[in-house]
C-alpha cells in the first residue's frame, strides 16, 4: 500500500530527498558559501563542487609564520573553462528532471598530471603541495561530489562572462587551395598535367611522343610513290 502511494506522489512531480555519504555530510559542514556560487570542476570523468568559485578556493593548510590559515589561492591557472552534457542521475527521481539536452560549464583540469591534480584535491595552494612539514590543515578539503539532483542551484548553465569563445573561422579563406594551380594536358580524356608554367594547348609527355609517331607515319605515306 505505501509503495503505491509512494509511486502515485513520484509520477505526480515528487521527487524523494537524496541522503548525502557520510563523507560529503562531513565536507558540507566546513563549506563556506562565496556568494552563493560554487563552481564544478571536472578531472577525466570525475566531477567535482568546489566549495566556492575557483578563483576564490582556499588553501586548508596552516601557515607557520601565523598558525593560522593559508590565505593563497589553490587555483594557479591551470585549467579551462569547458561546455559539457549535465550528467544523467540515476533512478526514478533522476528520470523526472528535464536534463535531456542540456549542457553546463565545467572548470577542466584534464591537462594536469596525477600529482598535479592531487594538490587540488588536497586544496592546497603550490607553497603548501605535499604538507612535509607544514603541520596539520586548519580543516579538512571541501570538496562534495558533483551530484545534479541534490546540487541543482550550483549548476552554471551560462557561459561565464570572462571565458572567451573561439575565433571564427572564415569559411572563405579555409576555402582557399594552397596547392600550386594545376594545367591540365590539351588531349581530350587525357589526366596527366603540370604545376609548372605551361603555354596554352600544352601537351603532356606521352601525347607529344604519339603525335610525333602518327606524323612520321603520315609523312611516310605521302613519300611513298
Amino acid at each position: 500500500m505505501f509503495r503505491r502511494r509512494f509511486e502515485k506522489r513520484v509520477k505526480q512531480g515528487f521527487i524523494p530527498a537524496l541522503r548525502p555519504s557520510d563523507e560529503d555530510e562531513v565536507a558540507e559542514q566546513h563549506v563556506e558559501p562565496v556568494d552563493g556560487l560554487r563552481h564544478v570542476i571536472a578531472y577525466a570523468s570525475l566531477l567535482w563542487l568546489a566549495p566556492g568559485k575557483v578563483e576564490d578556493i582556499q588553501c586548508v593548510a596552516r601557515a607557520w609564520r601565523t598558525g593560522e590559515r593559508c590565505q593563497n589561492a589553490v587555483s594557479h591557472d591551470e585549467g579551462a573553462w569547458t561546455e559539457i552534457e549535465i550528467p544523467y542521475a540515476p533512478g526514478r527521481a533522476g528520470q523526472e528532471v528535464l536534463w535531456s539536452g542540456s549542457t553546463m560549464w565545467v572548470y577542466a583540469l584534464h591537462t594536469l598530471y596525477p600529482d598535479e591534480f592531487r594538490r587540488w584535491m588536497q586544496q592546497r595552494c603550490i607553497q603548501h603541495t605535499g604538507g612535509a612539514g607544514m603541520g596539520d590543515d586548519v580543516l579538512p578539503p571541501q570538496w562534495v561530489r558533483f551530484r545534479p539532483l541534490a546540487h541543482d542551484k550550483f549548476i552554471l548553465r551560462d557561459r561565464p562572462a570572462h571565458v572567451e569563445l573561439p575565433p571564427m573561422v572564415d569559411t572563405r579563406v579555409a576555402s582557399i587551395s594552397l596547392e600550386p594551380e594545376r594545367t591540365e594536358c590539351a588531349t581530350p580524356d587525357c589526366r596527366n598535367g603540370s604545376v609548372a608554367k605551361v603555354p596554352k594547348g600544352w601537351l603532356c609527355y606521352k601525347c607529344v611522343r604519339v603525335r610525333e609517331h602518327r606524323e612520321r607515319t603520315h609523312r611516310k605515306w605521302i613519300q611513298r610513290p
